[in-house]
């Protein structure tokens, strides 16, 4: 029952949520319950796929890739829910996770659309994220080269790629241009500009 509520629901997001309160709540049990959800989701990495998959049940028509990279569904999701854990709760397993989740990206093209739900700005905001807990200072720099990227591409075709409807500019903040234009400011202020993705609390001036 437990293992089928995480495959509909995400074990990235569970185990983020618990470990937190947890942390908050001082409730050893919250963590140890958090950890658990961590432990199944590395359970189904694939080291030939290079990333986790998908195990929502959709329609045939609407499968494309079981291991994208995406925050919602895929590796930079999963990277992020380790990488905005509180420090003490980030040990050697997350850290790979980290890795793991970052890696793909290093090497891959931009993301086909832009957006911070299943878009290239999602993506960024692991690599800006990831930063702190990898101490990989570059990980900015090739925040930024990708985002410099995603401007190009956008100079080049005239228009955002938003992920509700294909080509088509949306004004919302997971799949349309408020969140473009949220995540590009994170990328060059990450100091000024809290992490939406992972509820970053407001910063104090």
């Amino acid at each position: 029952m437990a293992e089928a509520a995480m495959e509909k629901l995400g074990a990235a997001g569970m185990g983020w949520a618990l470990i937190h309160v947890g942390n908050l709540a001082n409730r050893n049990d919250f963590i140890v319950a958090g950890a658990k959800d961590f432990e199944y989701e590395r359970s189904l990495y694939s080291e030939t796929k290079r990333g986790w998959p998908d195990l929502r049940e959709l329609p045939e028509k609407e499968v494309r890739d079981r291991y994208s990279s995406a925050w919602c569904h895929g590796g930079p999701g999963i990277g992020l829910s380790r990488a905005t854990l509180p420090p003490a709760h980030c040990n050697v397993a997350e850290i790979m996770d980290i890795k793991r989740a970052i890696d793909p990206i290093r090497t891959s093209p931009l993301s086909p659309t832009d957006c911070l739900c299943h878009g290239e700005i999602g993506n960024i905001d692991l690599l800006i994220a990831g930063t702190a807990p990898l101490r990989e200072a570059e990980l900015w720099e090739l925040a930024k080269r990708r985002a410099s990227g995603a401007l190009l591409r956008r100079r080049t075709i005239g228009s955002w790629r938003c992920g509700a409807i294909a080509n088509v500019p949306v004004p919302g903040l997971l799949t349309g241009l408020a969140g473009i234009g949220y995540g590009l400011l994170r990328c060059c202020e990450p100091e000024t500009f809290p992490a939406i993705l992972s509820l970053e609390a407001p910063r104090r001036r």
